[in-house]
């Protein structure tokens, strides 16, 4: 029981740090545009 929720709780840290990790993938060409626009601003 204790050994299938500390399985769980790892493969949900996993999930939410690949789907983190393919958001940020995806839009690491925003983030200098962000920054560009800030600093103009």
């Amino acid at each position: 029981m204790k050994l299938d929720e500390i399985r769980f709780r790892e493969s949900e840290k996993s999930l939410t740090l690949h789907s983190l990790n393919g958001f940020l993938m995806r839009n690491l060409y925003v983030l200098p545009l962000l920054l560009v626009i800030v600093l103009f601003l």
